[in-house]
Parts: C-alpha cells; sequence; structure tokens
C-alpha cells in the first residue's frame, strides 16, 4: 500500500529549488547564457568578448539611470532655491 505525502513534505523541494535560484550567484542554473556557454562552435576568446560587451552593456545602463537621477534631483534643489530667493 502507497503511502499518501502530506502536501508540506512535497513542497520542500520547490522552496529549496527556489531558494536555490536566488542564492545563484553564478546564474549557473537554467541561465540562457549556460546554453551559450556549452556551446562549441564559439571560441573562448569570442565568448569572452561577448561576455565584456553584456558587462559594459549593464555598465552603460547603470549610467544612465544614475545620469537621469543626478539631473532630476539637480533640477529639484535649482527649483527649490529658486523658489526661496
Amino acid at each position: 500500500m502507497a503511502r499518501k505525502i502530506p502536501l508540506y513534505l512535497r513542497s520542500i523541494p520547490s522552496f529549496l529549488k527556489g531558494m536555490a535560484h536566488i542564492l545563484d550567484i553564478g546564474a549557473t542554473f537554467g541561465s540562457p547564457l549556460t546554453h551559450f556557454y556549452k556551446r562549441t562552435d564559439v571560441t573562448p576568446e569570442q565568448k569572452d568578448a561577448i561576455a565584456i560587451a553584456e558587462d559594459w552593456k549593464m555598465v552603460g545602463g547603470d549610467l544612465e539611470i544614475a545620469i537621469c537621477n543626478y539631473e532630476k534631483e539637480h533640477l529639484r534643489l535649482s527649483n527649490q532655491f529658486l523658489q526661496h530667493q
């Protein structure tokens, strides 16, 4: 006779899998790039060049956000200053 496993015990593997994905610093679980790095038709140098380009793309995006935030804050402070004169 098969024993019934309680629901709370069946959900533990899902919870642990979710926690593993959160803690996956190297993005090794199912990342789209994981499949890219396993490709054999791309040389290691090409993989490095693509990875560096992606890193710089992320840096550029972060800089764009920082510049926009700075401009908004600068504009807000300038308006406050002009109102108090």
